[in-house]
């Protein structure tokens, strides 16, 4: 098993940069009733690209803070894959806010699959990791899993429930912790083989071009 440690500067711009997302997607679907249905299209893809997108970017950041003491890299594929699957489920969270009837049954549904993209990603997102053999617990699965939906359903609440900014403000503080907790919940309970020969891919990433997508 390795034995790693966190750089915690990058640790605190992980969590940062979960806060800034959640706060310009949700700032971006803000008062949608009264534009356009082509508008409220445009606002809601650019809402799921910045919650999507920084859901996955805190995440690979808080990756790129572990210490190893081994080459890491990390497989193109499963690195986009991941956060093709955050702005996914994002946007379809969004989508069912306001484009079906305002309920809590469809608020609860809406945050279920925004925290639920979470824990998806995070796992999806591990799966990139080359140099070292992630072994996932069912506990931490689960436990990341409730965790991001209780916090998922909580952040559309405080957002949509009665509409009002302050609300925004305290759902992005909920959310931009629910992925933070999530990560870190899953991570205290993942393990980690080293390789004894780490193969070269054309297709792996580095920390540098890691960097770069993140940006």
């Amino acid at each position: 098993m390795l034995v790693y440690s966190y750089d915690l500067w990058l640790v605190a711009l992980s969590f940062l940069i979960a806060l800034m997302a959640s706060f310009t997607g949700l700032t971006l679907s803000r008062g949608l009733e009264s534009v356009s249905s082509g508008t409220r299209q445009l606002r809601i893809v650019l809402a799921a690209l910045a919650i999507g997108g920084g859901i996955w970017s805190m995440h690979f950041v808080a990756i790129l803070a572990m210490r190893f003491g081994i080459p890491v890299y990390f497989e193109v594929t499963e690195t986009l894959a991941s956060a093709l699957i955050a702005i996914l489920l994002s946007g379809l969270a969004l989508l069912i806010v306001h484009f079906t009837r305002p309920s809590k049954a469809m608020l609860g549904l809406s945050g279920g699959i925004l925290g639920l993209g979470i824990t998806v990603m995070h796992y999806v997102g591990m799966t990139a990791i080359q140099g070292c053999t992630p072994v996932f617990s069912t506990s931490g699965i689960v436990l990341s899993g409730l965790l991001s939906i209780l916090f998922g359903i909580v952040a559309m609440a405080l957002a949509f429930g009665k509409r009002r900014e302050v609300g925004t403000l305290w759902a992005s503080l909920v959310f931009g912790a629910a992925v933070s907790v999530v990560h870190f919940t899953a991570m205290s309970q993942t393990s980690f083989l080293g390789w004894d020969v780490a193969p070269v891919s054309p297709t792996q990433l580095g920390d540098s071009q890691i960097a770069i997508l993140v940006m």
